[in-house]
């Protein structure tokens, strides 16, 4: 559990999902649970005693990507919805 509650650990992983969004495209996915991930490591590393237990830190991850991942949905909305295909 030592691990999981590390910075390193949470900085490591997301930048292996913002990684993942830039080669495989995870419709933005990999963005919103990646910049959790980069959240919960920063906030961890410059303050290690306010997320202590790895369920706390699982709960920030997951606030922090809510809030990330609406905004980011709204900018990059697709205006066209029409099939690109022609029949």
């Amino acid at each position: 559990m030592e691990l999981i509650s590390s910075s390193e650990f949470w900085l490591i992983i997301g930048i292996v999902l913002l990684l993942a969004e830039v080669i495989v495209g995870l419709a933005y996915l990999g963005v919103t649970f990646g910049m959790g991930s980069l959240s919960t490591g920063i906030i961890i590393y410059m303050a290690p005693s306010v997320l202590t237990g790895p369920v706390n830190q699982l709960l920030v991850m997951a606030c922090i990507s809510a809030l990330v991942y609406f905004p980011i949905k709204y900018l990059f909305k697709k205006d066209n919805p029409s099939d690109i295909n022609k029949y």
